[in-house]
């Protein structure tokens, strides 16, 4: 088990809020960098393999976005639409009329309800389930086990992921990140239009880079199975078919003969600047977490024999 001098080790990759081009430059040059994507993108699969409920809040970018929102704004102290609406809008994923379909399917999924009385002209407030507190904890943990291969010292975070503040800070400081770089970050490219937009998208790319034992991004040709895919993602076969033509006549890759695909520039490019903006934007946030768990005169008051998970969202409720 990780100790509590490994906060040292996390503080190093802080950087605030303005996330420079250098630690960038720093993450790719990490000679596990690609080793971790592979081993984070075989995770994310294992997770929505194991959990269908998750399986549905990863399948593209707009949905996973809406689910951080969620548990940030419950956190912080009130999911309501209109602050649900404003993330999604600022982060650039989702726009205002999917947001409010995306929190209706979350409460159709039974991650999020209604909570006290709603006076006029005031809208609904909701709150997270223990549910959707569960799924959670077992996703952000997934995130931080992938990275200790890039920094060890986040096992310290996952040893304690049970603990109501770790999760609660470590989202909110995640969701916060993201948001301090959103409106320098386009979301208006082919790559996040034909595969983050899509369903099962991210998941398709999950599959190939999982299976790649290569470089990243990867230059070599990476064997695919329609059928195979379909099949494990729940989608057909035509609607992967055409999402691999969309991103082959974007230019982003080359369905090979056998099945097999090759990205090409642009869409090494943009793999890796994806890949590397979500690490760079974790590993900070377990810095930020680390920084401000620190800081607390009572360590034991922290991790008091992993006490309930939600009582982060009883104290906010």
């Amino acid at each position: 088990m990780a100790g509590y001098s490994d906060i040292e080790a996390l503080l190093r990759w802080d950087s605030g809020c303005d996330i420079t081009e250098t630690r960038y430059a720093w993450l790719r040059a990490h000679p596990r960098y690609a080793e971790t994507v592979r081993i984070h993108t075989a995770r994310m699969l294992k997770v929505c393999e194991g959990d269908p409920l998750l399986d549905g809040i990863l399948k593209d970018a707009g949905r996973t976005a809406a689910a951080m929102f969620a548990a940030y704004l419950h956190f912080s102290g009130g999911l309501t639409l209109p602050r649900i609406k404003a993330l999604c809008v600022s982060l650039g994923l989702v726009s205002v009329g999917r947001a409010r379909a995306l929190l209706l399917y979350l409460r159709y999924l039974g991650f999020v309800e209604v909570v006290g009385d709603r006076q006029a002209r005031e809208p609904a407030r909701y709150q997270a389930t223990p549910r959707f507190m569960d799924a959670w904890q077992r996703l952000e943990g997934a995130v931080m086990e992938s990275l200790c291969t890039l920094e060890p010292a986040m096992a310290w975070l996952a040893d304690h992921i049970e603990s109501p503040n770790v999760l609660a800070r470590f989202t909110c400081a995640q969701c916060e990140s993201f948001l301090s770089t959103a409106k320098r970050v386009s979301s208006d490219t082919p790559y996040y239009r034909i595969v983050m937009h899509s369903h099962a998208g991210t998941q398709i790319i999950n599959t190939l880079l999982a299976a790649n034992d290569g470089a990243f991004p990867p230059k070599e040709p990476i064997a695919f199975s329609i059928s195979a895919a379909a099949k494990r993602f729940k989608v057909s076969r035509v609607h992967i078919g055409r999402l691999l033509a969309k991103a082959e006549k974007a230019g982003l890759l080359t369905q090979l003969e056998g099945g097999a695909i090759l990205f090409e520039s642009t869409g090494r490019i943009a793999l890796d600047d994806v890949f590397a903006m979500q690490f760079v934007h974790y590993l900070n946030a377990a810095a930020q977490t680390a920084k401000e768990l620190r800081a607390q005169k009572d360590e034991e008051c922290v991790f008091s024999a992993h006490s309930d998970v939600h009582a982060a969202a009883r104290l906010n409720a």
